[in-house]
């Protein structure tokens, strides 16, 4: 659950870069709530999102944060080819300003087992592009 929060934070600081792992984009609770992930959590998680309030709730969708690039930052994002939840909420950000999508051959959301493993080079970039 780091992702979100590394590229929310990496855009407000104007880090250099930020790499992404399978990051979740989008925790608006609605979203959550019509998600394509199949947790069991995921309405609970909606409803603390929600209880959250206004003052957090315009930084839950990254596409509409990360919009107005800052900059400087170049953001990562590294996703299993497989997995198309997670495929969902990369190509979310797709677009954007020094947004980078890197595809890999597997089929898991923890994306950094796969390259851990086998030292993968991204696959099929060009295919979100």
């Amino acid at each position: 659950g780091g992702s979100h929060p590394a590229l929310l934070f990496g855009h407000l600081i104007g880090a250099d870069w930020v790499h992404a792992f399978s990051p979740f984009t989008n925790l608006e609770p609605e979203h959550l709530l019509n998600s394509p992930w199949p947790f069991p959590w995921t309405g609970a998680f909606a409803a603390r999102v929600r209880e959250l309030g206004p003052a957090v709730l315009p930084y839950c969708n990254l596409k509409k944060v990360l919009a107005a690039w800052n900059g400087r930052t170049t953001f990562n994002l590294h996703a299993c080819s497989g997995n198309a939840p997670t495929v969902a909420h990369a190509l979310n950000l797709q677009g954007l300003p020094n947004v980078r999508l890197f595809s890999y051959p597997c089929d898991t959301h923890v994306v950094l087992r796969r390259i851990m493993r086998g030292g993968a080079l991204p696959l099929n970039y060009a295919a979100y592009h």
